[in-house]
């Protein structure tokens, strides 16, 4: 069974789009990673600052966290720059521009 040229072009382009998504995905994960990890520390210092000012103990501040979830208190290893989250943010970047590209044209 012979495939036909529109299915040959069909599957490069798919292709090369994963490819290009995959690209912009360890892209945005590479640049925005860093910037989270310094604002995880940033977090982690003023959490100190504060229970030392305070006086908060240790216990306090674990129950607060977990009354007041955030990702910010609550989980300090939480990265959320993640290949998956990266991915996700690629995806919706390239089908957003291809929508408004197809409404401002017409």
């Amino acid at each position: 069974m012979e495939i036909s040229d529109s299915t040959k072009v069909l599957c490069i382009r798919l292709f090369l789009f994963s490819i290009y998504v995959l690209a912009g995905a360890a892209t945005f994960q590479a640049i925005e990673r860093q910037e989270q990890v310094r604002e995880i520390e940033r977090i982690r210092i003023t959490r100190e600052e504060i229970l030392t000012k305070y006086n908060i103990t240790q216990n306090d501040a674990q129950r607060w966290s977990k009354t007041f979830l955030s990702t910010s208190l609550g989980n300090d290893d939480f990265l959320e720059w993640n290949f998956g989250n990266s991915f996700l943010f690629a995806m919706i970047v390239l089908t957003t521009i291809g929508k408004i590209s197809e409404n401002t044209c017409t």
